[in-house]
């Protein structure tokens, strides 16, 4: 019998993970032959979509065709594309983003606005084909996600992944899935640490766009959050920033200094889009460089008129006095007294590597540290591949599909407050507003009941939502008459409430005068509204894959047609009308992109001139 699996995801900014987690263990996805990572990245053409490198490689030459999966991981709703972030980010993402129908960002396809989902659906697609064999028996995913995003968002991320046929299990945060594979290293470092007491252990996570410090409370048996604080507009791209300024202004010091002006950052467009992609792109290489050296060569090549190359040297000296801001930003994360009681320090995220920003995190913490107390920083992470391997280890601590011999306890903390208001159902009367139902800081999964005075009788609305506004569910509630009192009484109602690692909040149970209520009906979230979500994904993913399907039987018919003229042309048949036509085809597939029909016109002229010939030899 086949052991279950489950496909764990990690989404970034820049890359796409999948990882199996089984009984056995945890295992990282090959994605083709780029490796253990795609790009997330999708060229749209007209015959369907180009994935990874290769599309990322095409942002120089059709940046208006590419997208990068940046904004839906950055975005909340619309309102992000008039944010400066945004229009920076715009320098090289590619692509036209605009707003959805239903004010969710949208991207534009041959003249066509979908939601921004379907970057996601797209790569995701394209990733469960490379896994496809060895993953055959499994049909269930775990993703993970930013605590800071909407629930809104969270459920139609889990929608977009159930329109390609599979079912979400889990949804774990970024920083919890991080501290599962900080336990799980520690663990396998030093099996007895975790058997005598309790451990605290400090992250902080450099990602592209955002940054965070978490600290985890560690057991043989428990994996705790106990503190979490985000930086959600500062990660290793501003340092990128840091360094293309560093390259203009000597740019504007040197003597091609008339170029500086074809260089644009806020919204560019056409050219000027192009240019700042490579200038970005040089910075990015560059920073690369600077982890190990101390020095490195920034060049731009195709700049105004007379396509001219410009390079400069940047000295790591440079590049640190350029960025003292921005690392002591991420370092006043970690600057909590609860540092005074952590053992070992661990980072992860592509920014990590850059040393200064590692100096100067390091420096704030043991700054926190007790007298004779010394904290140990942990070099045994993969920066790279930690959230996805740790969200592979939630699902297999946390999921029934896996049995278990050990049960462990694990709590998230909350980012939000989460908030209750109470109205009749004609919304004319308000028996509560704004009770507090989890805190920011509370543990969950958790329970949490609430106690509310309503109408005798009648139904009533339990709305709950968060300290941001967003509604995160609804319930309409129908209290029974309690007495033959004729007229209004108030009744005292204890509503039980429980959330979910995937911040989903649900109402467990309604009681009055210990009896339990049963009239229960959850008015939002929608259902109706994210299965049509659903299908219609399903529908748009089905006609790209039917184009795609179509264009690649066209490109091998073209490959078969192609070669078998070749291999004619090159053989030792005498000119004639054989030749010829062979000679004339060939032209024809080179300067032209026949359609399946004209190729198989081609193949059926080209098969009966060879009859003629051999049955004229004969």
């Amino acid at each position: 019998m086949l052991s279950p699996s489950v496909i764990c995801i990690d989404m970034g900014n820049s890359n796409l993970r999948l990882v199996l987690a089984r009984n056995t263990g945890q295992s990282l996805c090959q994605l083709g032959t780029a490796g253990r990572l795609l790009q997330t990245a999708v060229r749209f053409t007209g015959n369907g979509r180009i994935y990874g490198s290769e599309a990322s490689a095409a942002l120089v030459h059709h940046h208006e065709s590419v997208y990068m999966a940046v904004p839906f991981v950055a975005a909340e709703d619309a309102s992000f594309l008039h944010k400066p972030r945004f229009l920076r980010f715009c320098s090289y993402i590619g692509g036209a983003f605009t707003e959805a129908s239903d004010h969710t960002l949208g991207i534009t396809v041959n003249k066509l606005t979908y939601p921004s989902e379907l970057l996601l659906l797209s790569l995701l697609s394209h990733a469960l084909e490379f896994v496809a064999e060895e993953s055959h028996n499994s049909d269930s995913i775990v993703l993970t996600y930013q605590p800071y995003w909407r629930l809104y968002k969270l459920r139609r991320f889990i929608v977009t992944t159930e329109a390609l046929g599979k079912k979400c299990l889990g949804m774990f945060s970024s920083h919890l899935a991080l501290g599962a594979n900080s336990l799980i290293t520690l663990m396998q470092k030093n099996k007895d640490r975790l058997n005598n007491k309790n451990i605290l252990m400090g992250l902080v996570d450099i990602g592209e766009f955002s940054s965070f410090c978490a600290i985890y409370r560690f057991g043989s048996k428990l994996l705790e959050t106990v503190y979490i604080n985000y930086q959600t507009e500062l990660g290793a791209w501003d340092f990128d920033i840091c360094l293309c300024n560093i390259f203009l202004k000597q740019l504007l010091n040197s003597s091609q200094r008339h170029l500086y002006n074809e260089f644009q950052f806020e919204n560019p467009t056409g050219p000027a889009k192009k240019l700042a992609l490579r200038l970005f792109l040089a910075a990015r290489e560059a920073k690369k460089i600077l982890t190990v050296n101390n020095s490195a060569v920034m060049t731009v090549e195709g700049v105004g008129e007379m396509a001219e190359a410009i390079s400069f040297e940047i000295s790591l000296a440079e590049f640190e006095d350029s960025t003292k801001h921005l690392c002591a930003e991420i370092a006043h994360l970690a600057s909590t007294n609860i540092f005074r009681d952590v053992s070992v320090l661990q980072f992860t995220g592509g920014g990590s590597r850059i040393p200064c920003l590692r100096s100067a995190v390091i420096q704030a913490v043991k700054e926190k540290e007790r007298p004779g107390y010394t904290i140990q920083i942990d070099k045994t992470v993969n920066p790279d591949t930690a959230l996805a391997e740790g969200a592979a280890w939630l699902a297999i601590l946390t999921l029934d599909k896996f049995p278990r011999k050990v049960s462990y306890t694990i709590r998230d903390i909350c980012f939000h407050n989460i908030l209750l208001d109470c109205v009749s159902s004609d919304e004319t009367q308000q028996y509560c507003m704004g009770v507090y139902v989890f805190s920011a800081g509370d543990c969950f999964p958790n329970q949490k009941s609430v106690t509310v005075k309503v109408a005798d009788n009648a139904a009533f609305l339990a709305r709950v939502y968060s300290d941001s506004k967003e509604i995160l569910a609804e319930f309409k509630i129908v209290v029974p008459r309690l007495s033959s009192f004729c007229g209004s009484k108030l009744v005292t109602v204890a509503l039980m409430f429980q959330l979910s690692f995937s911040r989903e909040i649900t109402l467990e149970s309604a009681h009055v005068n210990d009896k339990h209520i049963t009239e229960i009906t959850c008015t939002q979230p929608d259902i109706g509204c994210f299965e049509v979500f659903r299908k219609d994904f399903e529908r748009i993913n089905s006609n790209l894959v039917t184009l795609e399907r179509a264009a690649l039987q066209r490109s091998q018919m073209h490959n078969a047609l192609e070669e078998k003229l070749y291999k004619i042309s090159n053989s030792t048949i005498k000119e004639g009308s054989f030749k010829e036509l062979v000679s004339q085809l060939l032209v024809q597939l080179g300067e032209s992109t026949p359609t399946e029909k004209e190729l198989l016109a081609m193949m059926k002229q080209l098969d009966e001139l060879e009859q003629s010939v051999t049955e004229s030899k004969c």
